[in-house]
Formats: C-alpha cells, sequence, structure tokens
C-alpha cells in the first residue's frame, strides 16, 4: 500500500521527513565559513536519529572526508559508505578491539594514559594501527586528559626516541553557544598552551557553536553535530542553519 494511502486512512498518522539536500547544505555553509580548514561531521547517536545509512553517503557526496563517531559499531556503519574517509572513534581504545581498528581502518581518540599505553602495546605487538587523535579535557570534564596529564604527557614524549605519531590534538567547548563566555576565553588560552607543547600536530576545537564563535579559530578541523542536523548554533539569535527534518 502506498505511504499516501497510509495516511489517508489513519488521520493520526504522522510523517517524519529527512531532508539531505538541506543536510548537505549545511555542511557546506560551514565548510566555506571554516576554509581553509577542513570541516568534519559528528554522526554519533546514529547520526542523532537520522541513520548512519543515510547521512554519511549524504555527507560525503557535499565534500566531508572526517567523521567521529562514539562506538565502534557506528565507526563499522560508517566505513560502509564512506570507505575512503578518516574515522575517529571517541569513547576510548582498548587492545581487545585492535583488530576491528585494523581491519576497518579507523582513527582511535586517546583520552587517558590507560588509551595511550594499550594503543602503544598494540604497536609493539605488530599490528599497524592509523595514528590516533589525542583528546584533552580543557573543562567539559567528560573525556580526556587532565591538563596536568597533557603536560606530562608532553614530556614524557620529549625523552622518546620515536614518540606515537598523532593525526590530531583536539578538546571540546563548555558552553560556546554563549557569547563572550570566560569558560570559553579560558578554553581556548588552554589549548593554545597545551597545543604548543604538541608542535606540528593538526589541531582541533570548534563544534557546531564554536564554528560561529567570532574569537575561536577553525585551526585544522572543525567538529560540527547539532548544527548539521537544522539545530541554531546560538539559541538567542536567528537560525542560520537550513532545517533538516520536518514532522
Amino acid at each position: 500500500m502506498a505511504l499516501s494511502a497510509v495516511l489517508a486512512d489513519d488521520p493520526t498518522a504522522a510523517l517524519l521527513t529527512i531532508d539531505l539536500s538541506a543536510l548537505q547544505a549545511n555542511y557546506r555553509l560551514i565548510a566555506d565559513r571554516v576554509a581553509p580548514a577542513k570541516a568534519s561531521a559528528n554522526i554519533k547517536a546514529d547520526a542523532y536519529g537520522l541513520g548512519i545509512d543515510l547521512v554519511v553517503p549524504a555527507l560525503v557526496e557535499a565534500g566531508c572526508s572526517h567523521f567521529f563517531v562514539a562506538t565502534l559499531s557506528e565507526a563499522m556503519s560508517a566505513r560502509e559508505s564512506a570507505p575512503n574517509a578518516t574515522i575517529y572513534v571517541l569513547n576510548g581504545f582498548t587492545g581487545v578491539a585492535a583488530t576491528i581498528y585494523k581491519s576497518y581502518r579507523l582513527s582511535a581518540v586517546l583520552g587517558s594514559f590507560e588509551d595511550i599505553n594499550e594503543f602503544e602495546k598494540s604497536l609493539k605487538g605488530g599490528l599497524t594501527l592509523s595514528a590516533p587523535a589525542l583528546h584533552i579535557d580543557t573543562g567539559m570534564n567528560r573525556l580526556g586528559l587532565s591538563m596536568d596529564e597533557a603536560r606530562s604527557y608532553a614530556e614524557r614524549r620529549k625523552r622518546e626516541s620515536s614518540p606515537l605519531p598523532l593525526s590530531l590534538l583536539m578538546t571540546h567547548f563548555v558552553e560556546s553557544e554563549i557569547h563572550n563566555s570566560s569558560i570559553t576565553e579560558k578554553q581556548i588560552a588552554f589549548f593554545e598552551e597545551i597545543r604548543a607543547l604538541f608542535p606540528n600536530v593538526p589541531t582541533s576545537l570548534s563544534n557546531s557553536s564554536g564554528v560561529f564563535l567570532e574569537n575561536a579559530s577553525a585551526y585544522d578541523l572543525v567538529r560540527p553535530g547539532y548544527a548539521l542536523y537544522g539545530g541554531n548554533p546560538f539559541l538567542s539569535e536567528p537560525n542560520p542553519m537550513h532545517p533538516v527534518i520536518r514532522l
């Protein structure tokens, strides 16, 4: 039976429309804004509920080559639609999953000394793995090395003859949706300090709202999520993003 007939027979039925062209327009808007930095896409929670299998091919078509997921299962799903993309897994690293990282060419995000040690142990065991990202906690208190741990790790790397190659140095804003936030300014200062301790490593700071802050650098890579799907980066202002879902 055609969908229109189902809706006609049931006046209580609802239809959710996902506009992939709007999603692509949102990605291009952000990518153009931050160029020459690159724009990635956060596709956690099954692409914010829209479906990784729908969202990832559309974003690849729009030019996205970097994705962030929370879990390995999300990364494996994304790889099917993005065979050449860089896919970062945010929720830490364990050695028991190392073969999956290798098989699917996934990039780990290391956020603790345990993650780092597990990753280095896997390398010493003979596995070839994609260079990981290093996550620093500058105030979010969710994931990442503390500031003191980051300083300590930077000192440790200076003593190593072949320190672990890193593909990205990243942190996450606490309240970038608030203009002139003292917390945001403090985080930027912290990140600048840590950035200097890891020279020549590409850097990433801005989330959706951070992309639109006047005082935040795009660095090398931005990581929008909410705004890609039509969310307003600043709730007190007109929304620059296109609505992606309609009920």
